[in-house]
């Protein structure tokens, strides 16, 4: 989907900005040096939000008495194997991955560790003919819209280690293939992974 969106914007680009015959000049300059600067500094901002957001969590764990041997500013890659942020405290080990949900209706469904499968679910309303209410289906259909990955190392499931995933907000629904209902603040994604958004990470790290 993601891959139609930018080809279709790809496509639009073309028509507005490129020559209309070859060894033409590029059309509406002014128009194209307006969106890629919009597009620059709505990017800064979202580097800045996430970089301010990494140095939230390091500043929490400070004042916990932590001491931080790891940090990283670069957002999760899709092949990323290393952690946001690592700390000890009192020989333990943390090692917090962060990370935004996409939207907070959206499933995320836990195949294991390191892969997320990503759910809509839609409830379908039917308007009859005679009447002007709609009706409201019990029928909930289940459309995967993508997946994440996360890049848990086996070397680091040892003793006196915990591993984190770390929303800035829960989604409204996390589950796993180890049980049978869904996970919130302090539950274990398959039994490896802490599941925390910020307040509930706080309570954690102040024990």
């Amino acid at each position: 989907m993601e891959l139609i969106i930018y080809l279709v914007i790809v496509i639009i680009a073309g028509i507005i900005f490129l020559p209309e015959y070859d060894g033409g000049e590029f059309r509406n300059i002014p128009l194209f040096i307006i969106i890629v600067t919009i597009a620059l500094i709505l990017t800064l901002i979202k580097i800045l939000r996430y970089v301010f957001w990494v140095l939230k969590i390091k500043k929490m764990l400070l004042k916990n008495g932590y001491e931080v041997t790891q940090c990283h500013f670069m957002p999760k890659l899709k092949s990323s194997k290393n952690y946001h942020i690592s700390a000890v405290r009192n020989e333990k080990t943390v090692n917090i991955n962060l990370f935004k949900r996409k939207n907070s209706y959206v499933t995320y469904h836990f195949e294991n560790e390191n892969k997320a499968d990503l759910y809509k679910h839609i409830r379908l309303t039917i308007k009859p003919s005679v009447r002007q209410a709609y009706i409201i289906s019990p029928h909930v259909d289940s459309k995967k819209i993508g997946e994440e990955y996360f890049f848990w190392s086996e070397s680091d499931f040892g003793e006196n280690i915990e591993n984190v995933l770390l929303f800035k907000n829960l989604p409204n629904n996390v589950t796993d293939t180890t049980s049978q209902t869904p996970l919130g603040n302090g539950d274990k994604i398959c039994k490896k992974i802490l599941l925390f958004d910020i307040n509930g990470f706080d309570k954690y790290i102040s024990k």
